[in-house]
């Protein structure tokens, strides 16, 4: 089975680490971490990733949950 391809969206630095850290000892690798709303949205497209950790209260133009629908 191929690794999964995570993207991880995530403006607060201290938070990201965490979450980067977390899976890293759990074995996963982060395709990519993001802090942008509108640059997550293009990854998403372009990319597809297995599977999307993002915060919910993103700073900018897409930082509530109807960005995530």
């Amino acid at each position: 089975m191929d690794a999964l391809r995570i993207l991880l969206v995530e403006d607060d630095l201290s938070a990201a680490l965490d979450v980067e850290m977390l899976l890293a000892d759990m074995g996963y690798n982060l395709m990519a971490t993001i802090k942008e709303g509108n640059k997550a949205l293009a990854t998403i497209h372009e990319e597809q990733p297995d599977l999307i950790i993002m915060d919910i209260e993103l700073k900018g133009k897409l930082r509530d949950r109807k960005s995530v629908v």
